[in-house]
């Protein structure tokens, strides 16, 4: 009974936090830019689309409006008159960012209310805030943390510009020494990165060297030309900066390693490494100090994970007001889709992610209930991804299967022995398209090309004549083919990601076709933690999962991983990854054309030309249209508005519409609960 009423009492509870999210307050606005000058009326023109400007004379002189004076939170103007937090004036840098959001000047108040289903999922794009950012469409890349930079005409040596005054949530000086404290204690130790970094390396595979300027401004320099690392620090993560004043008595560089390894022992941790790791984790540390817009309150697992407003944060609307506009970020697990289905159709969450909604199957509920809803939809920006997709050992212990896998004629046999119409018309109701892996539909890279669809048609006959050819018999029964090597029935053991719902589904359908050409699949769900556990360890035959594949424009100016192995653990083969990454010292020397796409991804990482990267991508697509190294299933076509969408409360302003693909370039810190 007690249990009862307990499961009871936090159901209430988080009814009521869905429910009551405080009422929200117009900014003071005390800049003399309050949201009726019509100045600033006029600067948004209907855009529908967030912009920023990289400081306060930026934004004068493309807008005509002068702040002079600075706005803040309620809360926050009542910490200061109590001595608790200095001025708003003193909080701010000297050069905050201005933000123009996409609707009006907000409303302070409030908290964002975002589903879950017990993990981290799209947290990350609410706390984090990169050196640089992409607009809300991709296109540009524009200041951030980082107002400015430098860069040499080699494109070896890049000074970046800091923008002065930023603190860390507990007051502390933001400077410098933030990127410099993750170079020397994160980045460049081999205990935590024995591999390094891959976003902070050059063509050479070799990691950048960083050097602090002044407290303001540090160095990165490359042994080789780098033209892409403007690009990276738009999408850097975990962040490139960490709070050393907080972190440094975690690593035993900056403390007694004994004390140290007391600590992690205290705490339950087998080493220092993962104590610092731990520690460093910003989602789930409350302790730890943070520049983001919100910052947590408890720990990630928590039925109801609260954020609360940085008051530290660095960013002003287009009237001088202190962002964020909403108290806090209430995340609450309410374990299941369909529970967040009918809270987001009731209006009672502010946004939710397509993937937690399960992209296209519930599509058309969402659009049927919009016009009487509490809630809009908005596009949103998307990509192609690929679902179902085999990715072979290609060196696996059981001898047997290392050949078939590595010859690309049973990997045609498989291919074509699947029914991928079956799977589009009863997973999907035919809205995907069969596929191999590629690009986007369109120029540069055309992904509709057939090259991308080869080996698509399901062809039974063609399938069993190449498994009979590469000797693999059929019983007396004809139920099974049978292994030359011990005459036992042929097997395959894959492991399936099950994070994404649909996979099990595709691969039940799977498992009778190919059950058809006399191979058993034997299906093994993961979620994804122990999916990629089992990868990295090479403790797989076949791994099905859902990849994505490059040449979209969130990968405009950087390979994408599954496509080029700059990784340790690279999705077509980890030991072909490894020995690409230690210069063949370790793992298993690859095919030529591996080494290739390896020498492509050095080329791509030197080449500041846009279309010359591009041409260097359409060979990397070419190779692996020739191996067929992943065979795909079906493709998630990334502008279909049935499968990209987000449902937004009709409370919730300022969300750009169409929205970023990843809601940080959205800037949400600039999102608003209405009055």
């Amino acid at each position: 009974m007690k249990k009862l009423l307990l499961v009871s009492f936090s159901l209430i509870l988080v009814i009521c936090i869905i429910q009551k999210t405080g009422e929200p307050k117009t900014p003071s606005g005390t800049s003399g830019t309050s949201s009726a000058n019509p100045k600033i009326a006029a600067a948004y023109q209907g855009t529908k689309q967030v912009s920023v400007y990289a400081t306060l004379k930026d934004y004068e002189e493309a807008e005509g409006i002068s702040i002079t004076k600075f706005g803040e939170a309620p809360s926050l103007a009542m910490k200061v008159s109590m001595g608790e937090i200095p001025s708003v004036e003193e909080r701010l840098p000297e050069e905050p960012l201005v933000v123009l959001p996409a609707d009006k000047i907000g409303s302070y108040g409030g908290n964002l209310v975002n589903p879950h289903m017990g993990n981290i999922d799209f947290l990350e794009d609410m706390l984090r805030e990169f050196p640089l950012m992409f607009t809300n469409d991709l296109k540009r890349i524009v200041p951030n943390i980082i107002k400015a930079w430098d860069v040499n005409l080699g494109a070896t040596e890049y000074n970046f510009h800091i923008r002065k005054g930023i603190k860390w949530s507990d007051g502390v000086a933001f400077t410098s020494d933030a990127f410099l404290f993750w170079y020397q204690a994160y980045a460049m130790n081999t205990e935590l990165n024995p591999h390094g970094i891959s976003h902070f390396k050059d063509g050479n595979n070799k990691m950048g060297v960083m050097i602090k300027i002044d407290d303001y401004s540090f160095k990165v320099s490359f042994s080789t030309p780098n033209g892409i690392i403007l690009a990276k620090m738009c999408r850097f993560r975990p962040v490139p900066y960490l709070p050393g004043h907080y972190l440094k008595q975690f690593h035993p560089s900056y403390s007694d390693q004994a004390q140290v390894e007391k600590l992690a022992k205290g705490e339950g941790f087998s080493s220092w490494v993962e104590l610092f790791n731990n520690k460093r984790y910003y989602f789930d540390n409350p302790a730890s100090p943070t520049i983001f817009a919100w910052m947590p309150t408890n720990k990630a697992n928590a039925q109801v994970h609260v954020l609360e407003r940085n008051p530290y944060f660095w960013a002003i609307d287009a009237a001088g007001n202190q962002l964020p506009y909403a108290d806090g970020v209430h995340r609450v697990n309410l374990g299941n889709q369909e529970t967040i289905v009918l809270k987001a159709l009731a209006g009672d969450v502010d946004y939710v992610h397509p993937y937690v909604l399960g992209y296209d199957k519930n599509y058309p509920l969402f659009k049927r209930e919009e016009a009487r809803g509490k809630y809009r939809l908005i596009t949103q920006g998307g990509w192609s991804t690929f679902l179902g997709t085999l990715m072979f050992n290609m060196n696996s212990p059981d001898a047997l299967l290392k050949e078939l896998f590595n010859q690309k004629d049973f990997r045609i046999a498989l291919s074509v022995g699947m029914d991928r119409n079956a799977m589009n018309e009863v997973v999907f109701k035919g809205q995907y398209t069969p596929s191999q892996v590629g690009p986007l539909i369109g120029p540069p890279y055309h992904g509709e090309s057939d090259k991308f669809k080869q080996y698509t048609e399901y062809d039974m006959e063609m399938a069993n004549s190449i498994l009979d050819k590469l000797g693999l018999k059929w019983n007396d029964g004809k139920i099974t083919r049978v292994r030359p090597d011990t005459g036992a029935p042929l097997e395959i053991v894959a492991i399936v990601n099950t994070d994404w719902t649909q996979t099990i589904q595709i691969c039940e359908i799977m498992k009778d076709n190919f059950q058809k050409l006399g191979i058993n699949l034997i299906l093994k769900p993961l979620a994804q933690q122990f999916f990629s556990e089992k990868r990295d360890a090479r403790d797989y035959q076949i791994a099905i999962t859902t990849i994505g594949f490059g040449g979209s424009k969130m990968d405009f100016a950087s390979l994408n991983g599954g496509a080029v192995p700059r990784s340790p653990n690279w999705s077509v083969s980890p030991d072909w990854g490894l020995w690409i990454m230690s210069e063949g010292k370790e793992g298993v020397e690859p095919p030529d054309d591996v080494k290739r796409l390896a020498e492509i991804s050095k080329s791509f990482v030197q080449e500041s030309d846009e279309a010359k990267r591009q041409k260097l991508e359409a060979e990397v697509f070419d190779i692996h249209a020739e191996n067929l190294w992943y065979i795909s299933s079906l493709k998630q076509p990334g502008d279909l508005p049935q499968v990209f969408y987000v449902p937004v409360s009709n409370r919730l302003v300022n969300v750009s519409d169409p929205v970023a693909g990843e809601w940080y370039y959205a800037v949400p810190e600039s999102w608003s609960i209405g009055e």
